[in-house]
């Protein structure tokens, strides 16, 4: 080539042409002159997303590390290398070292301890991590540990330093099939539906996926050993292919390697080693202070003295460690470890599952009486841990748990109420509430009519309940594999859109002669209506801001009147104010007002009553989820069916009055106020049954007290069993505390 054709350029380009001619056009794809003013503003949203997202998880890390005894100071566990990368130091790394975070020093040769599982995760070329190990080797701990560690070192950035650190995320991928969907398409649903305040439009479109492609996702998925071979196998596959963020996989050592020929080349591959009994005894020694009791001290001898004893080889796990640190709150029971009572590493690991259940429920003074004995403690828990083993599962959500029994007698039980509560109001209504229509005319006839609507209103609402968590509900449906549908309510979009389509039948029928096409109508805007109110009420709550307008924002997310107004209170308006036909006379403008405000209040009530929680609670203590849910419920729900008797009993005090008079209490006030609560009341509990998980739980908890399998007051155990550290809880969902523990408690004959 000639040498004046050779040119030079340094900097950044769209695109580049070099060409000696061109005959015609040419068109350069590059930027859009407006993309440059638009990257700004959507990188620092996104930037938003990531730091609401570990903001958020910074205090669940921090009580779960806490619930682990991993505070003040972690479990002295240690690890080697299983197998490491052979990548050429010249060769390009797809990731970056995470900013303030070091690499393991000597560790890379020989080693390290639970402080620096970070630094290599963090400097690891490829983005792939594997820690590895045996049944109560301490990865779940380890994981915890670093998850914490990294939003501890994330929290204390720059913000531009802070912008290139992702957010550690720790998931459960049992749940995952690779027929269904593909690795990042699980992940990504699993995100949105455990952070739902990520769907808001302030992170812009799709946050999740664009966190995920972004590199500001540090994933770390647990339960790899517990799923099929062929599932493993082709989890890796996915990681290989298709994962654009980094992952670390914690998996028992035989499970992974079984699968792991020729996949994920370039891994940093840790396995976790036994604790050293000279670790373990100062660790304990810690735990006890200063002076070390006599007991103690004779149990840190032996282990110090003879490091392969029996005793020594039972204790070289963290799980056996921390057994011993918590199952021997009085100094003496420590003896019966070195009496030679127990003479084989299984019958002590198993004595000392037993004896933790065992001290932890011994009766004690104080105001958190125990009102019940080991025997039924240990009754209550293997039931628990028969049916998630029966499930292959080792966490649950409590809104889920009423799935372990039939749900029938809970929608009867439901159908049953509202009919009792349909008939004491159909006998107010139409007796002293003085209302009358073709369906009933006295009190006997209103009893048989209420009684038999309440029976179809506690039927609907029960089923809603039931139908709350299942998959499409919870995680969307997919048309394909790339492609999902948006979420939407289907219990808000059935009830409004038969609501507003029986309501527009009326406006219809004088604008179009044939009666035909004015169902047809009424049924493409209930339809419409319908499908909206769902779309509106799949929308999750905002959290809890500081400011006033985040606060404002939540607010108006409880009763969204302009959702209301569209979908409610424009139809409510029309049949009203042209009760004979759409544009006929007489125009009754007042009327329609009025009941075009009920509708809109009607309508925005009852998507504020079932749009989701932005932000999941834990599930113990004064701020337990399941008690807050309860309280959201019955405020929701009571605006809701209040206003909905509001809107007959204010017809009844305002409208049939004569011309000229205003309302007498005798005839119209007290009248209202009958129809207020008669309609009010049993529309208040069917929506706080439609909308009320802690509901099913109290009926479910009725099921399980029937068969004696456990107690009545199954959320009040569970939270003491956390408090008494027997379970902990990740968010809405829990787990025990030891997965040895549920084994071994699954595995025992229970008795009745």
């Amino acid at each position: 080539m000639n040498e004046r054709w050779h040119n030079q350029y340094a900097g950044d380009a769209h695109a580049a042409l070099q060409a000696g001619q061109i005959h015609g056009g040419v068109h350069l794809h590059g930027a859009h002159p407006g993309d440059d003013r638009r990257q700004p503003r959507a990188r620092a949203r996104l930037a938003w997303a990531a730091d609401s997202l570990a903001d958020f998880l910074l205090d669940r890390a921090a009580r779960t590390v806490r619930d682990r005894g991993l505070l003040p100071e972690p479990i002295p566990l240690r690890w080697s290398w299983h197998r490491r990368p052979l990548t050429s130091a010249h060769a390009p790394a797809p990731f970056a070292p995470l900013p303030g975070v070091a690499p393991p020093g000597a560790a890379a040769t020989a080693g390290g301890g639970i402080d620096d599982l970070l630094g290599v995760i963090g400097t690891s070329r490829t983005g792939r991590t594997v820690v590895l190990g045996d049944a109560g080797s301490g990865k779940s701990d380890s994981a915890a540990w670093t998850v914490f560690q990294a939003l501890r070192t994330r929290a204390a950035r720059g913000d531009e330093e802070r912008e290139r650190f992702p957010v550690p995320v720790l998931l459960s991928v049992t749940g995952w099939h690779h027929r269904r969907q593909y690795l990042d398409d699980w992940l990504e649903g699993e995100l949105e539906s455990r952070y739902r305040f990520l769907r808001r439009r302030r992170f812009g479109p799709r946050a999740v996926r664009q966190l995920l492609r972004g590199d500001r996702v540090l994933v770390f998925l647990d339960g790899f050993d517990e799923m099929a071979a062929e599932l493993r196998a082709a989890a890796l596959e996915q990681i290989d292919r298709r994962m654009p963020c980094r992952v670390v996989i914690l998996s028992r050592t035989e499970e992974f390697d079984a699968v792991s020929a020729g996949r994920l080349r370039g891994a940093e591959i840790l396995r976790l080693s036994p604790v050293v009994p000279a670790d373990a005894a100062e660790y304990l020694r810690h735990c006890h202070g200063d002076p070390v009791p006599e007991p103690w001290q004779r149990l840190l001898g032996h282990l110090t003295e003879q490091p392969a004893g029996l005793l020594a080889r039972a204790l070289d796990s963290p799980l056996m460690l921390s057994l011993v640190r918590d199952a021997f709150p009085r100094p003496a029971d420590v003896e019966v470890l070195l009496g030679g009572r127990l003479t084989t590493e299984d019958e002590i690991r198993a004595y000392l599952l037993d004896r933790l259940v065992e001290v932890a429920y011994q009766p004690e003074s104080g105001p958190s009486l125990v009102r019940y004995g080991p025997a039924d403690a240990r009754r209550w828990l293997g039931y628990l841990a028969t049916e998630m083993a029966r499930r292959g599962i080792y966490s649950i959500d409590w809104r889920t748990l009423p799935r372990w029994a039939p749900a029938w007698p809970r929608v009867l039980a439901a159908a049953l109420l509202l009919s009792l509560l349909g008939a004491i109001g159909g006998a107010l209504l139409y007796g002293p509430g003085r209302y009358f229509d073709n369906f009933a005319n006295d009190e006997t006839s209103g009893l048989r009519f209420g009684a038999l609507v309440g029976l179809v209103l506690g039927a609907a609402a029960g089923l809603t309940a039931e139908l709350r968590h299942t998959t499409w509900d919870r995680a969307g449906w997919s048309l394909s594999r790339r492609l999902r549908r948006p979420r939407i309510n289907l219990g808000a979009c059935l009830v409004v859109g038969i609501m507003i389509g029986w309501s527009a039948q009326w406006a219809l029928t004088g604008l179009l002669e044939v009666r035909g096409l004015a169902v047809l109508g009424s049924v493409l805007v209930g339809a419409g209506a319908g499908v909206a109110t769902g779309v509106a009420a799949a929308r999750p709550h905002p959290s809890p801001g500081r400011t006033r307008l985040a606060r404002w924002r939540l607010w108006y997310s409880r009763a969204p009147l302009l959702p209301g107004a569209a979908i409610g209170g424009v139809p409510f308006t029309l049949q009203y104010a042209y009760p004979a036909g759409l544009f006929d006379e007489p125009l009754r403008l007042d009327e329609g007002l009025l009941n075009g405000a009920w509708g809109t209040f009607l309508v925005a009530f009852a998507i504020g009553a079932v749009r989701p929680v932005a932000q999941a609670h834990i599930i113990t203590g004064r701020d337990a989820d399941w008690r807050l849910e309860l309280r959201r419920a019955i405020v929701a729900g009571s605006l809701f069916g209040l206003t909905m008797g509001a809107g007959f009993g204010l017809r009844q005090i305002f409208m049939w009055n004569a011309p000229g008079t205003g309302p007498q209490w005798g005839a119209d006030v007290l009248p209202g106020l009958v129809q207020f609560l008669a309609i009010g009341v049993p529309f208040s509990v069917g929506c706080v049954i439609a909308t009320c998980d802690s509901w099913r739980s109290i009926l479910f908890f009725g099921q399980l007290r029937l068969r004696r399998d456990f107690p009545s007051y199954g959320m009040l155990f569970i939270e003491e069993s956390y408090e008494r550290r027997i379970l902990r809880a990740e968010g809405p969902r829990f787990q025990f505390r030891h997965a040895l523990l549920q084994d071994q408690l699954s595995a025992a004959p229970r008795v009745a």
